[in-house]
């Protein structure tokens, strides 16, 4: 195994989760600041840098930006990996390289490193998961069997959703 293997491995150990704090247009995520705060100590700790290489771009007139870009992740004795992704933007200013390079950016970060996130059901808005609790609560159990079985929840939600069960 090579040393960036290693470091990988240690910053994947040494992450917090990274809650989907953000919303736009009705659904929840982690925005690229959140993940660069998050990872900026850890990389230092661990000492790894990245470097990063736009390999396609296509642009259309009305904003509309797609780029693909490579993300390489460099150890000290310069061993390294790749990760290439996608980043798609619409920004009729200046702006739409940037935006879609750091979507890019986000996804091979979070990839590479396995970012948890604290939400227990991250695909679920805030009212999908009060019509689940509804649905729950007036005699659904498969859906409660279904969330549990797939998704990691959090234990306090665990016994919630247990909770209404019961009634």
């Amino acid at each position: 195994m090579s040393l960036i293997h290693k470091k990988i491995l240690a910053v994947m150990a040494d992450v917090s989760a990274i809650g989907k704090t953000n919303q736009a247009e009705g659904f929840r995520f982690r925005g690229a600041d959140d993940i660069y705060n998050a990872l900026n100590p850890l990389f230092q700790k661990h000492g790894i840098f990245c470097t990063s290489t736009v390999l396609a771009q296509q642009g259309n007139d009305k904003g509309k930006t797609i780029l693909e870009a490579k993300f390489d992740f460099f150890a000290e004795d310069g061993s390294y990996v790749s990760s290439t992704t996608r980043g798609e933007s619409v920004n009729k200013d200046d702006k739409g390289s940037t935006i879609a390079q750091t979507i890019a950016h986000r996804i091979a970060l979070t990839q590479m490193f396995l970012l948890p996130t604290d939400n227990h059901l991250p695909w679920m808005t805030p009212h999908q998961i009060t019509k689940a609790r509804e649905r729950i609560s007036n005699g659904d159990f498969q859906l409660y069997f279904k969330l549990e079985e797939t998704y990691r929840m959090k234990k306090e939600d665990k016994d919630e959703l247990r909770k209404l069960i019961k009634k």
